[in-house]
Protein backbone atom coordinates (compact mmCIF):
# COMPACT_ATOMS: atom_id res chain seq x y z
CA UNK A 1 0.00 0.00 0.00
CA UNK A 2 1.17 3.72 -0.84
CA UNK A 3 0.82 6.44 1.04
CA UNK A 4 0.93 10.08 0.13
CA UNK A 5 1.70 12.50 2.71
CA UNK A 6 -0.55 16.00 1.46
CA UNK A 7 1.76 19.01 2.88
CA UNK A 8 -1.33 21.63 3.98
CA UNK A 9 -1.07 24.64 1.56
CA UNK A 10 -0.88 28.17 3.52
CA UNK A 11 -1.24 31.86 1.76
CA UNK A 12 1.64 33.62 2.92
CA UNK A 13 1.20 36.91 4.10
CA UNK A 14 2.81 38.69 0.60
CA UNK A 15 0.09 36.36 -1.12
CA UNK A 16 -2.61 37.13 1.15
CA UNK A 17 -2.53 41.04 0.77
CA UNK A 18 -1.80 40.69 -3.35
CA UNK A 19 -5.39 38.62 -3.09
CA UNK A 20 -7.35 41.06 -1.15
CA UNK A 21 -6.08 44.31 -3.04
CA UNK A 22 -6.56 42.41 -6.50
CA UNK A 23 -10.11 41.60 -5.37
CA UNK A 24 -10.76 44.79 -3.15
CA UNK A 25 -13.69 46.82 -5.14
CA UNK A 26 -14.92 43.93 -7.47
CA UNK A 27 -16.96 44.61 -10.11
CA UNK A 28 -16.50 42.86 -13.40
CA UNK A 29 -13.27 39.99 -13.44
CA UNK A 30 -11.13 41.19 -15.81
CA UNK A 31 -7.55 39.60 -17.57
CA UNK A 32 -5.17 41.84 -15.31
CA UNK A 33 -7.01 40.35 -12.04
CA UNK A 34 -6.58 36.59 -13.77
CA UNK A 35 -3.10 37.72 -14.28
CA UNK A 36 -2.17 38.91 -10.81
CA UNK A 37 -4.12 35.84 -9.19
CA UNK A 38 -2.49 32.80 -11.32
CA UNK A 39 0.87 35.00 -10.38
CA UNK A 40 0.30 33.75 -6.92
CA UNK A 41 -1.12 30.10 -7.64
CA UNK A 42 -4.66 30.45 -8.16
CA UNK A 43 -6.44 29.02 -10.96
CA UNK A 44 -9.47 30.94 -12.59
CA UNK A 45 -12.01 29.62 -14.73
CA UNK A 46 -14.59 32.15 -16.36
CA UNK A 47 -18.24 31.13 -16.93
CA UNK A 48 -20.78 32.86 -18.28
CA UNK A 49 -22.23 33.78 -15.27
CA UNK A 50 -20.04 32.75 -12.73
CA UNK A 51 -16.01 32.32 -11.75
CA UNK A 52 -14.51 29.30 -10.39
CA UNK A 53 -11.63 29.90 -8.70
CA UNK A 54 -9.08 27.10 -7.00
CA UNK A 55 -5.70 27.63 -5.42
CA UNK A 56 -2.69 25.35 -5.97
CA UNK A 57 -3.16 22.11 -4.91
CA UNK A 58 -6.01 23.34 -1.98
CA UNK A 59 -9.31 20.74 -2.15
CA UNK A 60 -11.42 23.48 -1.93
CA UNK A 61 -13.30 25.58 -4.59
CA UNK A 62 -14.58 29.01 -4.28
CA UNK A 63 -17.69 30.56 -6.72
CA UNK A 64 -18.48 34.08 -7.40
CA UNK A 65 -20.97 35.72 -9.94
CA UNK A 66 -18.97 36.91 -12.75
CA UNK A 67 -20.31 40.56 -11.75
CA UNK A 68 -19.65 41.83 -7.74
CA UNK A 69 -23.18 42.50 -6.16
CA UNK A 70 -21.80 45.49 -4.10
CA UNK A 71 -18.16 46.91 -3.51
CA UNK A 72 -17.84 44.56 -0.13
CA UNK A 73 -18.25 41.69 -2.74
CA UNK A 74 -14.25 40.94 -3.53
CA UNK A 75 -12.98 41.70 0.05
CA UNK A 76 -15.74 38.98 1.56
CA UNK A 77 -14.51 36.47 -1.31
CA UNK A 78 -11.30 37.09 -0.33
CA UNK A 79 -11.72 36.48 3.34
CA UNK A 80 -13.71 33.52 2.60
CA UNK A 81 -10.82 32.18 0.70
CA UNK A 82 -8.25 33.14 3.15
CA UNK A 83 -10.03 31.48 5.86
CA UNK A 84 -10.64 28.19 4.12
CA UNK A 85 -7.16 28.22 2.72
CA UNK A 86 -5.14 28.89 5.92
CA UNK A 87 -7.94 27.24 8.46
CA UNK A 88 -5.30 24.69 9.76
CA UNK A 89 -2.38 27.09 10.20
CA UNK A 90 -0.40 26.99 12.98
Amino acid sequence: MCTIKMEHIFLSEEEKQILISTLNGFRRFDKSMKRRLSHIGFTIEKGRKHIKIKYKHSPHIFFTSATGSDHRNGINLAKDIIRKINKNEK
